[in-house]
């Protein structure tokens, strides 16, 4: 398939880097259920209740890092990797999304994500992972380690059997818990050279994935 791309705590640029093929070990977490079965078009719009304050913007993301995303009004709100960990600490709900300009995967997968957030008029929490974690070594790996706590449970485990984090991760929270996530594009796409598309069909499936995943963290 088609794997997506690794994602690393930050070294000496203390970032979290896209297109990384290294990996830290991460704390175990306790492992999510999966999302439950949606239909194939949504019925209607969802509401997602948000108990946490972060402050954001209520302008959209800047996602014009992303080679195939056509428009400036997207469905996404840019917060931190630090704000994200409040998704867990302080009960959360909505879809967290982490991903990067630089990975081809991600530019594969935003503009789908974004026309699906967009049929149930809601907004995703975007965090760029080229980003700085912060300005120092040691608070990265704090807040680094402090996230994977979280969610580690859904990483997949690299040949040393470490836990890996990929992106782009897509992840499901409702009350601060995982109720379910999607790693990467869908099975039958490999990504050839740099025009490679996913046709109707394997979009369609990933646009079902998506719409699984809202409706298990929708009020």
């Amino acid at each position: 398939m088609k794997r997506n791309t690794i994602i690393a705590a930050a070294l000496a640029a203390v970032l979290l880097s896209a297109c990384r093929t290294t990996s830290l070990p991460t704390p175990s977490a306790a492992s999510s259920p999966a999302p439950a079965a949606a239909s194939s078009e949504p019925s209607s719009k969802v509401v997602i209740t948000n108990l946490v304050d972060f402050n954001a913007l209520e302008d959209p993301a800047d996602m014009s890092g992303y080679k195939w995303m056509d428009k400036n009004d997207t469905s996404f709100i840019e917060i931190s990797l630090q704000e994200s960990i409040r998704f867990f600490t302080e009960g959360g709900s909505g879809i967290l999304v982490y991903s990067a300009p630089s990975c081809p995967f991600c530019n594969r997968a935003m503009p789908i994500l974004d026309d699906v957030l967009a049929e149930y008029g809601i907004r995703a929490y975007y965090v760029d992972t080229s980003m700085p974690i912060a300005s120092d070594m040691e608070t990265s790996m704090k807040l680094y380690n402090e996230l994977c706590s979280h969610i580690s449970s859904i990483f997949e485990l690299d040949e040393n059997g470490e836990p890996m984090f990929q992106i782009p991760e897509v992840i499901a929270v409702k009350d601060g818990a995982i109720t379910g996530h999607h790693l990467s594009l869908v099975e039958s796409f490999t990504i050839l050279d740099e025009d490679s598309q996913m046709d109707d069909v394997q979009k369609e499936e990933l646009k079902q994935i998506y719409r699984d995943l809202i409706e298990s963290c929708a009020d």
